[in-house]
Order: structure tokens, then C-alpha cells, then sequence
């Protein structure tokens, strides 16, 4: 976890999932830190990640990160070049 104001690292630990986040929000209990300082998060789209950051940080703002985001757009980019070239194909009226 980075802080965005200083660029400064605030936590790191394994996995990406709602024990992270858990962990995350027990660590920053410890320091004095309150969830609704937690404002907003960047993530990719994991559901684990963002059901613990929904648990644990009820009122942050949840954002895409840029890279996903990009990465989804190539997907759906692939997925329609796909069906394009099948709907171009010429259809067997008898098998």
C-alpha cells in the first residue's frame, strides 16, 4: 500500500486478496490510522481485493488502474476481431 500524497510506502505483505486487506486495515489500526481516512484505492479488478477494500474501507472510492483497464480494452479488441471473421465466414446451410 502507498500513501499518493508522499509516494511513500505504508504496507507490503504477500498475496492480493481480503486477507491483505484485512491485514492492511489491522496495520494501520495499530498506527493510529482510522478506515475513513482511507478515501480512495487503485486496483486491478480482483473481487477478493475489492470485496476486502469494500469490508474494511466501507466509504473509499474504487478506481481501475490504467493498466487493467488498457489491458481489458486489447481483450475485448481480440474477442471482436473474433466474431467479426466467424460472421464473415461463408455458412453451411447442410451438414
Amino acid at each position: 500500500m502507498l500513501d499518493s500524497e508522499p509516494h511513500r510506502l505504508v504496507f507490503a505483505t504477500t498475496g492480493k486478496d481480503r486477507q491483505t486487506i484485512i491485514d492492511f486495515s489491522a496495520h494501520l489500526s495499530i498506527h493510529q490510522g482510522k478506515p475513513e481516512w482511507i478515501e480512495e484505492y487503485c486496483s486491478d479488478m480482483a473481487a477478493a481485493f475489492i470485496n476486502g477494500m469494500a469490508e474494511a474501507f466501507p466509504k473509499a472510492k474504487h478506481t481501475v488502474d490504467k493498466f487493467h483497464v488498457m489491458k481489458l480494452h486489447g481483450t475485448i479488441d481480440v474477442v471482436t476481431a473474433a466474431v467479426i471473421n466467424l460472421s464473415l465466414r461463408p455458412q453451411c446451410l447442410y451438414e
